[in-house]
């Protein structure tokens, strides 16, 4: 009986919904794309900011800045998509040399259409070579090309790729990693949840993870990086160096005198350094969980100890302190390739 009763309610709300006309919609993907083309002279800016989407920048030859900006809705027609688009404004200028793209969400009815969920936004942009690059997004990676320029990128909640660029760069992310190929000048990096890897710079680097390792190539300035989770490699150093991490194992290259007093610390692995022979330095290194070893000839003070060593190289110089609490600290001559 019970059985019955229910067929008998499913075959009456069918019958209802055929009767009031009901339709069931399925939902498919909309999209169209935005193009505009600017002429630009080189050394301009590109401003781009976005509550949402993916950034691509590409560069070439030409003198300008061409657009496309790819949408794309989730919706069961083609009127409602327009209606999710409509909500999320993007307006393209051209400011002299500078190109400005702002890409904002609407001030009321987004949600209507489940617009939030189902719009998805794509910026790629070319500029000339020499150009500068300022950009932001709440929502999507930011890839970069090489450029002959400054880059200044940021994003809420995706990962950060940089080719080699000839000026300063900065770049922030909330959730990904970090890759920049090469700089001219100075590096600012700093990721919550992500690995950084730098390739050689010109200038001082300062990079920052909370979770994972952090890898940079040879720098002819100062070294500032830290993780809190994870192994720190330095392929070359020359001027100064502050490595810190919680979760880690470090290890560095010294590639000519250093400029000033530096430290290498960890609190869960080894910290290896290879110095060449003929380096100045005062050396400080200890350990709480391991041994330390050396194959150069420093001159020791005080009393010897398998778990500290303090002395000179070649009769002294800037102060570089090396100290673990979870492995051994591993002093070697030469130069290694990391």
């Amino acid at each position: 009986m019970k059985q019955t009763k229910f067929i008998s309610w499913v075959t009456l709300i069918a019958l209802l919904l055929v009767g009031v006309g009901f339709t069931f919609h399925v939902e498919a993907a909309v999209s169209d794309t935005i193009t505009k083309k600017f002429t630009v002279k080189t050394g301009g800016t590109l401003y781009l900011e976005s509550d949402r989407g993916e950034i691509q920048v590409k560069t070439h030859d030409e003198n300008t800045v061409e657009v496309k900006v790819y949408r794309e809705a989730k919706t069961s027609s083609e009127s409602n998509a327009q209606k999710i688009f409509d909500e999320f404004p993007i307006t393209i200028e051209q400011d002299g040399n500078d190109v400005i793209i702002d890409g904002e969400k609407g001030d009321s009815g987004f949600n209507l259409f489940g617009g939030n969920d189902r719009l998805r936004i794509r910026y790629v942009v070319t500029v000339p070579f020499q150009y500068n690059a300022s950009l932001e997004t709440a929502g999507g990676s930011i890839t970069v090309d090489d450029l002959d320029g400054e880059v200044d990128a940021g994003t809420a909640g995706g990962s950060l790729r940089f080719g080699h660029i000839s000026g300063s760069v900065e770049g922030a992310t909330a959730g990904g990693s970090i890759v920049l190929k090469g700089c001219g000048e100075d590096v600012d990096l700093k990721t919550a949840g992500g690995s950084i890897e730098i390739g050689n710079v010109e200038g001082d680097v300062e990079a920052r993870t909370s979770g994972g390792s952090i890898r940079v190539g040879d720098v002819a300035g100062t070294v500032d990086v830290r993780t809190s989770g994870g192994s720190i490699t330095i392929k070359g150093m020359s001027g100064s160096v502050e490595a810190r991490t919680s979760g880690g194992s470090i290890q560095a290259n010294i590639t000519s005198q250093l400029e000033s007093d530096s430290q290498l610390k960890t609190s869960a692995g080894n910290v290896t350094v290879y110095i060449p022979e003929n380096i100045e330095l005062n050396i400080k290194a200890r350990t709480s969980g391991g041994q330390v070893h050396t194959d150069l000839p420093i001159t020791v003070k005080g009393d010897l100890s398998k778990s500290r060593l303090e002395g000179t190289l070649n009769g002294g110089g800037p102060t570089l302190e090396m100290e673990t609490s979870g492995g051994s600290v591993i002093i070697k001559k030469g130069r290694e390739i990391l």
